[in-house]
């Protein structure tokens, strides 16, 4: 399995739509004599993507087509940014690599002391995983916990985090293909989940 970049692969190419959810793990339980409800969250929650690229032509066509059939469906991995992601958070992440993590908090350290601030709705990724901020936190020390969703599923020291260009790594959920229309226009669409063992 190979992890290919999107934006190498298919550079200046924009999705003319996206559609982005997070796919939660947690059932709903109702008691049959009493009616009660009771709910129960676990671990596995993922991103899900569906993207549409319409009237690509020329090189942004051949390229896109190229990406799609070297992705062999479900085969190997592609990682992706949301392309409608602006950050509103100030400050470098120079330095800024994960500590020890659990759960919904993203600890981490940074060599370096000056003010970072990450607001809530900021995408960030570390480890293959994408997240999304879910609190505001401002920080001007060598450390900052940064409240996240979906879950941290593997907390490895070192890795660095990513929040200029956060990006998830994400797997087709079926076979590839296009619709081409008279003057050589195609239109492709991505249907991928976030692939929790990257």
């Amino acid at each position: 399995m190979t992890i290919f970049i999107f934006a190498d692969k298919v550079p200046n190419v924009l999705p003319s739509t996206s559609s982005w959810e997070l796919v939660t793990n947690s059932r709903i339980f109702e008691s049959p004599l009493t009616k009660a409800v009771q709910t129960a969250a676990r671990k596995g929650s993922h991103w899900r993507i569906s993207l549409s690229f319409e009237n690509l032509f020329g090189e942004d066509r051949a390229k896109m087509q190229a990406f799609m059939v070297m992705l062999e469906g479900q085969r190997h991995r592609f990682s992706i940014k949301d392309h409608a992601f602006a950050r509103r958070g100030t400050g470098s992440q120079t330095g800024l690599v994960t500590a020890s993590s659990t759960g919904g908090t993203l600890n981490c350290t940074r060599t370096v002391s000056t003010s970072l601030t990450v607001k809530s709705g900021d995408y960030l990724s570390a480890n293959n995983q994408m997240f999304m901020c879910t609190e505001d936190v401002t920080s001007t020390s060598t450390t900052i916990a940064i409240k996240v969703s979906p879950e941290v599923r593997v907390s490895s020291a070192g890795e660095d985090v990513e929040l200029i260009n956060p990006v998830g790594v994400f797997m087709m959920t079926g076979s590839t293909g296009w619709d081409t229309q008279p003057g050589i226009y195609s239109t492709f669409n991505i249907e991928a989940i976030e692939d929790v063992l990257a």
